[in-house]
């Protein structure tokens, strides 16, 4: 495949935004907010989640996952031009050296869709999307500047019959997620940006697999 070139802006809004232009002249921006009633309807779904802690933990190898450990008061805001679904994100108080990890749930016209456990490793070697209500996984896997993806069954303990009535959104946002990457450049951003290698970046990456896969929104009250 041929070669593209990333150019990366950091454009820093009081350390707290930038945006990460890759192939095709897409751009994701990146910034933090600090919302209230944002944060309560994170953390209510968070703790509305179908799957069991302990088999998140084994599976995903984050030190603990309860609501305590995460910073629910400052959100991530992932966007993307002419995407009209935003992702939403917050950062895991105990990720372990080398690795980061956040929670992100997809917003569009109010509704809160897929929540995900999004993990990274600094050296970008490897994200990984866990769709923590569907007990599936996408790994994505940086050998030398080339790219594997290995989509994969889960058990993060949620019931069968929870899933059964998801319409399959699991399989086709981990699908779509795959598409996104090995048909429209997005491997290339991962090779080449240094600086912004952040979960955050894999949340916005995937904005728009949601709206097309998923009929069924999240309880967030």
């Amino acid at each position: 495949m041929k070669k593209m070139y990333i150019f990366l802006f950091l454009l820093f809004i009081f350390g707290k935004s930038f945006s990460q232009v890759g192939p095709s002249e897409q751009t994701i921006t990146i910034d933090s907010i600090v919302n209230t009633n944002l944060s309560n309807e994170i953390r209510l779904i968070f703790n509305k989640l179908q799957c069991v802690p302990e088999n998140v933990v084994e599976n995903c190898q984050i030190p603990s996952f309860s609501e305590n450990d995460f910073n629910f008061d400052k959100v991530y805001r992932s966007r993307k031009p002419n995407e009209s679904e935003i992702g939403y994100s917050v950062k895991s108080t105990l990720s372990t050296p080398g690795i980061q990890f956040v929670f992100s749930v997809s917003v569009k016209d109010g509704i809160y869709k897929n929540p995900m456990l999004v993990k990274t490793k600094d050296d970008k070697s490897q994200g990984v999307y866990n769709e923590l209500n569907e007990n599936k996984s996408l790994t994505v896997n940086n050998n030398n500047g080339e790219f594997e993806y290995i989509a994969s069954a889960v058990d993060f303990g949620v019931p069968q019959n929870y899933i059964a009535s998801s319409n399959g959104c699991g399989q086709c946002v981990i699908d779509c997620i795959n598409d996104a990457y090995s048909k429209h450049g997005w491997a290339s951003v991962w090779a080449w940006v240094q600086s912004a290698f952040l979960p955050q970046t894999l949340v916005g990456i995937a904005l728009g697999c949601t709206t097309k896969c998923c009929l069924r929104a999240v309880p967030s009250n």
